[in-house]
């Protein structure tokens, strides 16, 4: 009876041995894309990676792989701005008639891509005519294409001797960075990391526009968050209230902090 009730426990151990495993497998690298490479592509870019080739704005090679690792260039990342923002059907409608740039011919795949993100602002050349397709493209320069593609260019903030410093602070206040800060540098970006702070971009738009709508609630005098207690009573329910000494209510408004002047003096020659 010992020897046979020790198998089971011994039985059941095994069982649940073999489940935990299983488990630990299983999310180990649950968001695989199909490429052959796909054991390459870091936990904190799978998923990023999984939905942006999913929505056609990031695409493998024709031998099956994704090249994590391998850097952006700057036609490619115009041409994933396009996508992002258009859709791939509207992107792939794009023409373009006379060459933009020295450099870019009509006829390149990237002239209709480069052209509508410079007609936008959203991408610039070197200054001298030149746009330089096939350089690498590092994670701030990128940082402030995304940034002027979903949130505007704040006012001139992106251009001028700080471009970078302004693009490195409102891209942390986006989200831009979050998963790998590494991005924030001026080392040429992974595709990887691309797939990545396009994702954060694209999330963090759509939790401004519920932002926004919850203010524009609350300017109205509702109430925007059902969660909380309702806190809006009337002055006279507040005086009314039952107390054992008489209190004072400040209901002068208080005074707001005037945010600062952050513009800088353009300047010509913006490296993105």
């Amino acid at each position: 009876m010992i020897n046979k009730s020790k198998h089971r426990v011994y039985y059941v151990f095994s069982i649940l041995a073999i489940v935990i495993l299983t488990l630990g497998i299983s999310t180990g690298h649950v968001f695989a894309s199909g490429f052959n490479d796909d054991a390459q592509i870091g936990m904190a870019y799978s998923e990023a990676v999984a939905t942006m080739t999913e929505k056609g704005v990031l695409a493998g090679f024709p031998d099956g792989s994704f090249r994590p690792q391998g850097t952006l260039t700057r036609e490619q990342a115009a041409k994933i701005v396009a996508y992002i923002l258009l859709g791939s059907e509207k992107a792939d409608g794009l023409s373009c008639s006379t060459k933009p740039f020295i450099d870019v011919e009509v006829t390149r795949w990237s002239a209709p891509y480069i052209a509508w993100c410079c007609d936008r602002g959203i991408l610039n050349g070197y200054g001298n005519g030149l746009f330089g397709p096939s350089d690498e493209l590092t994670g701030v320069q990128f940082a402030k294409m995304l940034l002027c593609a979903f949130f505007g260019d704040a006012g001139g903030r992106y251009t001028g001797a700080g471009w970078a410093d302004s693009v490195e602070e409102d891209g942390y206040q986006h989200g831009l960075f979050t998963g790998d800060f590494n991005m924030c540098s001026n080392l040429p970006l992974q595709r990887q990391q691309a797939a990545l702070m396009v994702y954060n971009a694209e999330h963090e738009e759509t939790n401004v526009d519920a932002l926004g709508a919850d203010q524009s609630h609350d300017e109205q005098g509702q109430t925007v968050d059902t969660n909380e207690q309702d806190l809006n009573m009337s002055v006279d329910e507040q005086i009314s209230s039952p107390s054992t000494e008489e209190q004072d209510y400040d209901l002068a408004p208080q005074p707001q902090e005037i945010p600062s002047d952050g513009s800088l003096d353009p300047f010509e020659g913006d490296e993105v």
